[in-house]
């Protein structure tokens, strides 16, 4: 506004000059004080800034409700991201437990196959071992009885099968459903000839 006074008091200054220089008068200097428009030219200004103020207005507002719009779509956005993140963290973490479940549970089975193995194995060692000194046992014995039936020393051998031949009744008369035992007719001769084997006991404990 001051820039558009200063150019008509320029303006003005050029033409007053020139009117009056054909009279010897010299300008030298015009300043508009004051300037009242026509009335309707005032409400045309002002009707003009009003719309200016109104449609700025407007402006912001819509300026304002896209912003709001942007914001809450955008916070939207940013919630449902994170939904679906802790949603994936989620199934990540349960889908890691199962994971680590079946591990565990695998290397338990592993372990307890291992352990099975092992006892199984430990126990036909131990078989083994027990069938082994058996075996020698029986092999002294038909050895100490091979060596009595070459040395001619027949009781010591009645005497050693008599005692099996004992043993092995005793074990039959152990058996919670035996109630009956028939014995062969090869028995008798043996159970009577068990006073041979009093007599041999006594001589030697003698």
């Amino acid at each position: 506004m001051l820039s558009e006074r200063e150019d008509m008091n320029r303006r003005l200054l050029e033409v007053l000059d020139e009117a009056t220089d054909p009279w010897g008068v010299k300008v030298l200097r015009v300043e508009i004080k004051d300037i009242t428009p026509p009335r309707d030219l005032l409400d045309a200004m002002a009707k003009q800034m009003k719309a200016e103020r109104e449609k700025r207005a407007r402006i912001l507002d819509a300026q304002g409700k896209r912003e709001a719009a942007i914001l809450e779509a955008s916070g939207k956005k940013e919630a449902a991201i994170l939904d679906a993140e802790g949603e994936k963290k989620s199934q990540i973490l349960e889908a890691e437990a199962n994971r680590e479940k079946q591990i565990l549970e695998a290397e338990g089975n592993r372990q307890k196959q291992i352990l099975e193995a092992e006892g199984y194995k430990e126990a036909q060692y131990r078989e083994a071992e027990a069938r082994e000194r058996l075996a020698t046992a029986q092999a002294f014995k038909l050895n100490e009885i091979s060596a009595a039936i070459a040395s001619g020393r027949v009781e010591a051998v009645q005497y050693s099968v008599a005692k099996e031949y004992i043993a092995s009744l005793g074990k039959l008369t152990a058996s919670d459903n035996s109630k009956t035992i028939m014995l062969p007719v090869e028995a008798t001769g043996m159970l009577g000839s068990l006073s041979g084997v009093s007599d041999l006991l006594k001589s030697v404990t003698k």
